[in-house]
């Protein structure tokens, strides 16, 4: 039996990063399970949030495509509307 890749689930215009659960990252990462669990715990690791009860952690590629994405969503040039007056 073959497995299929996850897909990216997408809302509005972005992309929501794929979560893994804390051994899948230690894994990924080269890292001990416990370190994950203790760095998540501590709030030193970016994209961790626990759902049900157990961590899930975004790829760091992927917290910082996704911060890109948003500053480009925030920063969209806002049209100025002036109105100069002239001598009278």
């Amino acid at each position: 039996m073959k497995s299929t890749p996850k897909q990216r689930t997408t809302r509005g215009p972005f992309q929501l990063p794929d979560l893994l659960t804390a051994k899948e990252y230690a894994a990924e990462y080269r890292l001990h399970v416990v370190t994950v669990y203790r760095l998540a715990e501590r709030g030193k690791l970016p994209g961790a949030v626990k759902v049900g009860g157990q961590w899930r952690i975004a790829r760091p590629e992927d917290i910082a495509l996704h911060s890109i994405e948003s500053e480009s969503a925030c920063n969209k040039p806002q049209h100025s509307h002036t109105m100069s007056i002239g001598k009278v």
